[in-house]
C-alpha cells in the first residue's frame, strides 16, 4: 500500500511463443520459492537446494510486468487445424483431448499446443502447454490429450487499466483489460465440476528444414 517493492522475481521461458501480428498468447510466471538464508544462520550451514515458498511482509496492493520479444521470421508454421476438443472424466480428473491435423503442404516439427484456462468471471485462471508426439506431414492428423490442472482459488492482486499497459513504451489507448474468452481462437466452454468456464487453444510449430 506505501508503494515500495515487496518482491521481484525474473523468469525463464517455460513455453515459448512465436506470435504473428494480431496473434493471442497465454503464460504464466511461477514463483518456485527462494533460497532460505535464515534457516542457513539457524542451522549454521548452508544448503543451495533448500527452497522455501515466497512470503510477503504484506498483502501486495498492485503489480507491474515487462515482456520483451525478438522478431523472428522462422518457424511460423501455420497451416495445423484443431478439431475434436473434448473434455472428459478420467481416474485423474478431466483430460481434455485434441486432434492435429496438418492441412498445408510442409511438414511441420517440434508442434507444441498452448492452453489458457479460464475462470467463471472470464479471467486467465491457469495456462499449460504439451508437445505432440512425432511430426506431422502434409495432410496427417494425430491426437493429444492433456491433463486439466486443478482449479485454485485465486487472489487477484490488481485488474490492469488501460494506463498500466504499454508496448513499445507507449500507452495503448485500444487496450482491453480482460480478453473476452469466446473471441480467442480455439476456445471450447468446459463442464463445470473441472471448475473453469473453458480453455482456449493455440498452438505453436516449426518447418522441416534439413540441413543436407
Amino acid at each position: 500500500a506505501s508503494g515500495a517493492s515487496i518482491a521481484g522475481q525474473q523468469a525463464g521461458p517455460g513455453s515459448s511463443h512465436r506470435l504473428l501480428p494480431g496473434e493471442t498468447g497465454f503464460f504464466d510466471i511461477a514463483f518456485e520459492g527462494v533460497l532460505s538464508l535464515d534457516s542457513a544462520l539457524k542451522e549454521g550451514a548452508f544448503d543451495p537446494k533448500l527452497y522455501v515458498p515466497l512470503e510477503f511482509s504484506e498483502p501486495p496492493a498492485a503489480a507491474d510486468l515487462s515482456v520483451a520479444a525478438v522478431v523472428n521470421e522462422s518457424n511460423l508454421y501455420r497451416s495445423l487445424t484443431i478439431t475434436a476438443l473434448e473434455a472428459r472424466p478420467a481416474s485423474s480428473g478431466h483430460i481434455l483431448s485434441a486432434l492435429l491435423t496438418n492441412s498445408g503442404t510442409e511438414q511441420s516439427e517440434i508442434v507444441q499446443i498452448q492452453l489458457a484456462y479460464f475462470d467463471p468471471e472470464g479471467r486467465i485462471a491457469a495456462t499449460g502447454s504439451a508437445f505432440l508426439e512425432g511430426d506431422l506431414k502434409p495432410g496427417q492428423s494425430r491426437s493429444i490429450e492433456v491433463d486439466i490442472p486443478k482449479a485454485t482459488e485465486n487472489f487477484v492482486v490488481a485488474e490492469l487499466g488501460p494506463d498500466a499497459v504499454r508496448t513499445n513504451l507507449k500507452v495503448e489507448n485500444a487496450f482491453d483489460r480482460r480478453l473476452a474468452p469466446r473471441y480467442l481462437p480455439g476456445f471450447v466452454p468446459l463442464p463445470s465440476e473441472t471448475g473453469f468456464s473453458g480453455v482456449a487453444v493455440t498452438y505453436s510449430a516449426m518447418n522441416f528444414r534439413p540441413l543436407f
